[in-house]
């Protein structure tokens, strides 16, 4: 299948119907898509009165609130989300209540978080889909928060050499043998 507008190839996975493209309205689509998936299945809580969450938020605010998360660059929204979980991450011997957190030295065992979005109390799941981010990210970010503070992540390999880099030296070498090479053999166009 052709796009009308475009030649780029357009994709449909029929088990789970989702839209690949690079066309911005294919794109815009698997959105609409994703975000009707979401809100039709529901995040499975109870906490709004034995409903789920995600039945409290209009598929268009899904949609609106994910493509301005798509617009922030990762370390953009990196430091979106540690201010968010800073902000509702408990952690500390003020905060240890259920016996399920506790640890017999310190009071904790581990940190928890009440997630909340504008006011209203959310599920993990709706948090996770509300800020496109995957389960493992937030794990990702909740550690870094926990260890280095609201400071911005950094890769493990920055300002670190590659160990399958070469030399300059031998760099040079190959640019100097693919450019004999190419004096020596090349067919000569005319004109």
């Amino acid at each position: 299948m052709h796009s009308a507008e475009t030649s780029q190839p357009l994709i449909l996975n029929t088990a789970a119907t989702v839209l690949i493209s690079s066309d911005p309205d294919c794109l815009e689509i698997e959105e609409q898509h994703c975000a009707q998936s979401f809100v039709s299945s529901g995040c499975g809580c109870s906490l709004f009165s034995g409903k789920p969450c995600s039945k409290q938020l209009h598929i268009d605010y899904f949609l609106e609130f994910r493509a301005q998360c798509s617009e922030l660059t990762r370390a953009e929204l990196d430091l979106v989300l540690l201010g968010q979980l800073s902000a509702f991450t408990f952690s500390g011997d003020q905060t240890a209540r259920a016996t399920t957190h506790r640890h017999p030295s310190d009071g904790r065992q581990r940190s928890y978080a009440i997630f909340w979005h504008r006011g209203q109390k959310v599920c993990r799941k709706t948090f996770l889909f509300l800020h496109k981010i995957s389960e493992k990210r937030l794990k990702n970010l909740k550690l870094s928060l926990l260890q280095h503070g609201l400071s911005p992540r950094r890769h493990g390999n920055t300002k670190r050499v590659p160990a399958n880099t070469i030399s300059f030296a031998d760099t040079q070498q190959v640019v100097q043998f693919i450019t004999t090479y190419a004096e020596a053999h090349a067919i000569l166009l005319p004109g």
